[in-house]
């Protein structure tokens, strides 16, 4: 069976750390998880311009254990890539989020740089990848 052909994303990284939930009742660890996925953001990003138009981010967490609801997790990663990778998180047309286990078995032929470096050290981590939305009115 043929593999779909797949845009490469025009933004990549990997944070290490345990993601925070919007919903976190600790607003300390949650605003500090905030911090580090915009200094990684700004350090991947450069000193590139933020995207206009609408976006699309996939957000993958690999962990021992799944810590929450994926949308609650991927909530302050969007905030914190607002004035770098993209203007406003309104711009986000569609989130993709899933978790993964990171001690699962994965195929790593043609593995991005970014992930393949992120598993090296075992901890846990998000990766996120972002492309321009596919504007067509073409049915998913």
């Amino acid at each position: 069976m043929a593999q779909p052909v797949r845009r490469p994303p025009i933004f990549e990284v990997c944070v290490h750390g345990q993601a925070y939930s919007a919903q976190s009742d600790n607003r300390v660890a949650l605003n500090a998880w905030k911090r580090q996925v915009s200094r990684a953001a700004v350090a991947a990003w450069g000193q590139a311009e933020p995207l206009v138009g609408a976006v699309e981010l996939h957000i993958v967490h690999y962990g021992e254990s799944r810590s929450g609801d994926l949308d609650n997790l991927n909530k302050p990663i969007q905030d914190a890539m607002q004035g770098v990778v993209f203007i406003d998180d309104r711009q986000v047309s569609s989130v993709r989020g899933s978790w993964r286990d990171i001690e699962g078995e994965y195929r790593a032929r043609y593995i991005p740089a970014a992930l393949g470096a992120a598993f090296s050290d075992g901890t846990p981590f998000v990766h996120i990848r972002a492309w321009h939305a596919i504007t067509t009115k073409e049915l998913d």
